[in-house]
């Protein structure tokens, strides 16, 4: 075989090549699979997040499930988010939500050889984890309460994970197995409050006594989300939303309207769990006129409402 003076042969050189190509091709095969494994998410991509979360428990932690819902109100305690240019801050609970949840001793749990029973907080620490998220140090405040509607106070814990432009919040209890994730952008965060303002300032119009410290949401509207206390209502045009405020450590659910898309008008309030107090439904035509056949409370008692204002029950 015939050598150059210096050097390899042409069919080394050839091998050499093939060699060198296979193992290019190796290290590409398996970072593609790991990326498959485990999907890059953009910054800004918060409800993929939340659904990648959702998808990674089911696929990896049998000892846990997932919940999530357009109306987190009633479940759990949320985080305070100032935003720049506003006077309120936003709830968590406005932004993509999960809970991550320790299966009963009713639902069977069948973990892979692999894989060991894991606690709803380290589920979250990994699987944020292996996406590319940090533990940072922001500092948020958390609203006291477990219930929408109730005083009792529970203290709360708080972990942040953050990726590019990304934030998430995970919330957790001493006393309790369950953990709630939430994850925004500046500019969702910046988007909601704008949202947020004309109710914001509706119900500090009306309740004048909640100006100071108000966190709004979560928020939801009945044409869009059908969600919430009441159920839908579309009675020649009108919408109606609710809207969850909390000063301190109370909350209390606001009650809206509009018209063919105008702007909104608040109606009463919901200072407990027994229901929205009649306020303005007993006062103003258009206001009874949409709560057709819902209840509220007067100081005498449960009203169930028509157009006429008589109490039927």
């Amino acid at each position: 075989m015939q050598k150059h003076e210096q050097g390899f042969s042409a069919i080394e050189l050839l091998i050499i090549i093939m060699v060198f190509g296979t193992m290019l091709f190796a290290g590409w095969y398996v970072r593609g699979k790991n990326k498959k494994d485990v999907p890059n998410l953009s910054p800004g991509s918060s409800a993929a997040i939340i659904s990648e979360v959702n998808k990674t428990v089911a696929d990896k932690y049998p000892s846990l499930s997932t919940y999530t819902t357009d109306w987190f109100a009633q479940m759990g305690t949320s985080a305070s988010i100032p935003v720049d240019g506003y006077t309120f801050s936003l709830s968590s609970q406005n932004f993509p939500t999960t809970q991550l949840l320790q299966k009963g001793p009713d639902q069977p749990v069948n973990p892979p050889a692999s894989e060991t029973i894991i606690s709803a907080k380290e589920a979250v620490a990994k699987t944020m984890s292996a996406h590319g998220f940090n533990t940072a140090q922001d500092k948020y405040t958390i609203a006291a309460v477990n219930n929408v509607m109730t005083n009792s106070r529970v203290d709360a814990s708080y972990d942040v994970y953050k990726s590019g432009g990304t934030t998430c919040l995970e919330i957790y209890y001493s006393f309790n197995p369950n953990v709630t994730l939430s994850c925004f952008t500046a500019a969702e965060a910046a988007s909601m409050a704008a949202k947020a303002k004309q109710f914001v300032y509706a119900y500090t119009a009306a309740n004048p006594e909640t100006v100071s410290k108000i966190t709004f949401g979560p928020l939801t509207i009945k044409s869009q989300h059908k969600s919430g206390v009441l159920g839908p209502s579309h009675l020649a045009g009108y919408d109606i939303s609710e809207a969850v405020f909390a000063v301190g450590d109370v909350k209390n659910i606001a009650l809206y309207y509009n018209h063919l898309n105008g702007p909104w008008t608040y109606i009463t309030r919901a200072n407990d769990e027994y229901g929205f107090t009649c306020g303005s439904m007993t006062s103003n035509p258009t206001v009874r006129k949409i709560m057709y056949n819902q209840i509220c409370l007067s100081a005498t008692g449960q009203v169930r409402l028509d157009t006429n204002n008589r109490a039927l029950q």
